[in-house]
Formats: C-alpha cells, sequence, structure tokens
C-alpha cells in the first residue's frame, strides 16, 4: 500500500517520483538523487523504516525499533550522521512499514509522482504524519503503533538519570550489609570515600529508592495496560 499525503499529477511538480514493482520500492528524489527500499534490510519484524538524507553521508534510514525504545534514539541516529540540529517533520522523507510477514507500505507527506505502482494507492491529505497514516490503513501496524506510542509516553516521563541515581544507593546500601556480614578489606577499601552512604544517610536513601521504584511501577503498570496485544519483535528485548 502507497499513503501519500499529496499526489501530483506531473514529475515536475513533485518532490518524489516513485515506481513499485514486485516488492520494489524505487524513490527518485527532487535534487538528491535515487534511493531503492529493501526490506530485506530490517533485523526484525514488523518494523517502521523512517528515510533520511544528510549532506555528509546521503540518505539513511531510522528504524521504530530502535528509535522508538529509546529517549535517547533519535537523536543517536541523527548524530552518527553528523547531524545534531533538526525536527523529525523537516527530515523525513518517507516511511516504510513492514508486516511481520516483510510486506512493505510507504507513507509520504512530500509532494510525490506516482510514475508505476503495483500496489493499493491511497491518497490521504489529513494524515501528515506516518504512524497515523499506517495505523488508519493498516490493521497490524495499528497494534504495533498503540504500543510505540505507549513506550513513548512512558519515555517521556522517566528521568534515566534519577534511575540510576537510586540504582547506585540501592546498590550501595545493599554493599554495606553484604560488608557487615562478610568481611573483605579490599572491597572495603574502595569504597572508602566514594559511597552514597557518605553523602546521605540510610534513611535518605532509602527513601530515594523507595520513591523511584514506586514511581517506575506506577509508570510501567500504566505502560502494560496501554500497550495493547502487540510485542516488540525484537527478541533480545
Amino acid at each position: 500500500m502507497l499513503i501519500v499525503s499529496k499526489q501530483e499529477k506531473s514529475k515536475e511538480g513533485a518532490f518524489i517520483s516513485l515506481s513499485v514493482d514486485k516488492g520494489k520500492w524505487k524513490l527518485n528524489i527532487k535534487d538528491l538523487g535515487e534511493f531503492i527500499f529493501d526490506p530485506s534490510l530490517l533485523e526484525f519484524k514488523p518494523d517502521i523504516a523512517y528515510l533520511s538524507y544528510s549532506d555528509r553521508d546521503g540518505f539513511f534510514l531510522s528504524w521504530s525499533s530502535e528509535i522508538a525504545e529509546s529517549r535517547s534514539g533519535l537523536p543517536m541516529s541523527f548524530t552518527r550522521r553528523g547531524i545534531f540540529s533538526t525536527s523529525d517533520g523537516e527530515m523525513t522523507i518517507a516511511s516504510f512499514w513492514v508486516d511481520s510477514n516483510g510486506k512493505t507500505s510507504m507513507h509520504t507527506g512530500k509532494p510525490c509522482y506516482v510514475e508505476h505502482c503495483t500496489e493499493e494507492v491511497i491518497e490521504s491529505p489529513e494524515t501528515f504524519r506516518a504512524l497515523d497514516a499506517f495505523a488508519d490503513h493498516l490493521p497490524e501496524a495499528k497494534v504495533y503503533i498503540q504500543r510505540v506510542k505507549a513506550k513513548k509516553a512512558i519515555l517521556s516521563k522517566i528521568n534515566e538519570l534519577s534511575v540510576l541515581a537510586a540504582l547506585e544507593a540501592q546498590l550501595d546500601l545493599v554493599t554495606q550489609i553484604v560488608l557487615n556480614n562478610f568481611e573483605d578489606p579490599e572491597l572495603k577499601n574502595a569504597l572508602l570515600g566514594v559511597s552514597t552512604l557518605d553523602i546521605h544517610n540510610k534513611n535518605k536513601l532509602i527513601q530515594t529508592v523507595r520513591r523511584q521504584k514506586k514511581h517506575l511501577r506506577e509508570l510501567q503498570a500504566e505502560y502494560f495496560n496501554t500497550r495493547g496485544s502487540s510485542i516488540n519483535s525484537d527478541p533480545t528485548v
């Protein structure tokens, strides 16, 4: 399936000229050149690939399985290509949804001329966001995107530095208990002056750990209640 926000009737007025045949998606992008999307590039399915362009590296893909699973996924994807300031709407040329069987659908909010297409073409002016377009027209994508949006919601409410601070506090508390019961001079010496217990007392650290863990468990419960039936296709997660 091809979903376009604006379908042009001539190449001259188009940003993208597209040809689709037997699963091959060939895009000719104005002033940038040609790009061919190959669904075999996906390590896990289902997934969404976002096509962007860097002056340094040319065309590149960012994956939903990378950018939707971490607060730092998208900026890291751009930083690797020498891009340090951008907005997602300006950078994305086209998006490719690949379902669990490997079948590909594409969305673009850029003016598009369809030169040849063996897939169903849908013009949808109201959907400039790929997630909304795929969710509106593809049942499997709708379930997948529900989980993606739920994950984005939970990540937006988590400060990873606070999580690390609470983990360090918990580790130091547990380490103190271990050292109180099992003498280890080398470890004890290594922690002299560098434990969180040298800054805060035990009660303060327990309070920090309890508050942070309670906050995370509440967010996780909300996430599992709202993500739906889709799971990350990456078996390592």
